[in-house]
């Protein structure tokens, strides 16, 4: 069960932060999986005081749950760009850059719009990227930074997502691929077997991803892990 925890904002325009824990000014980190490992929060923080994020840092970590959190934030430039070396030296034709979570947010679309830029002057190799729900502006910035294709999976089919997901609904993430492809982007595009779907619903993902005329269509299979929900 999928919890998302939203922290009050406080948009002063003094006082920013200076704590190692927040990696911008709108810092996400991303979600609370009760059944996981690592928990994940989602917690934006947009020009806060500094004593009001110590506040609220202090009482996500003084949870209960913290003993088993772990927070994300972004790669470094120097950490992707040197990543997208090795691959290109490899072999690799095209390098992929993944993020965790519902989207990023404008600062941090920015952030990586510089790493990619980079990546094509100094590497060349073709660049994928994989960063939830953006909007046409975003989804514009990346594609001006060298971002050729996005990836954004339906999962499975639109009555049984729900099932699989609380955060966003089917139709985010329809809307989400008809930004990217009003831009330019090509769309990779697919979904995950074995989360209790029927057959017809796998097959209505696939009309549904044809009607949306997705010509890269990656398929994964689950490997379920004791004590997730599938």
């Amino acid at each position: 069960r999928w919890l998302e925890m939203k922290i009050l904002q406080e948009r002063k325009h003094s006082d920013y932060i200076h704590n190692p824990l927040l990696s911008s000014v709108q810092q996400q980190m991303k979600y609370v999986n009760f059944s996981a490992k690592t928990i994940l929060i989602f917690a934006q923080f947009s020009v806060l005081k500094a004593e009001t994020a110590a506040r609220t840092v202090n009482s996500v970590l003084n949870h209960p749950i913290a003993s088993h959190l772990s927070i994300h934030i972004l790669l470094s430039d120097d950490e992707i760009v040197n990543q997208a070396k090795k691959n290109y030296e490899d072999g690799a034709p095209r390098y992929s850059i993944v993020t965790s979570g519902k989207s990023l947010s404008d600062i941090e679309v920015d952030q990586m719009c510089n790493t990619i830029e980079r990546i094509r002057k100094e590497v060349g190799i073709s660049v994928c990227a994989s960063f939830g729900l953006l909007s046409e502006h975003q989804y514009r910035k990346l594609k001006d930074a060298g971002v050729s294709r996005v990836h954004n999976n339906l999962e499975t089919s639109p009555q049984y997502f729900p099932n699989i997901c609380t955060t966003h609904t089917f139709q985010d993430k329809i809307n989400a691929i008809k930004a990217a492809r009003s831009v330019g982007l090509t769309v990779c595009s697919g979904g995950i077997m074995g989360l209790g779907e029927t057959v017809k619903d796998r097959i209505d993902m696939a009309l549904t991803l044809r009607e949306l005329k997705i010509e890269n269509i990656p398929i994964n299979i689950l490997n379920p892990v004791p004590g997730t929900p599938f």
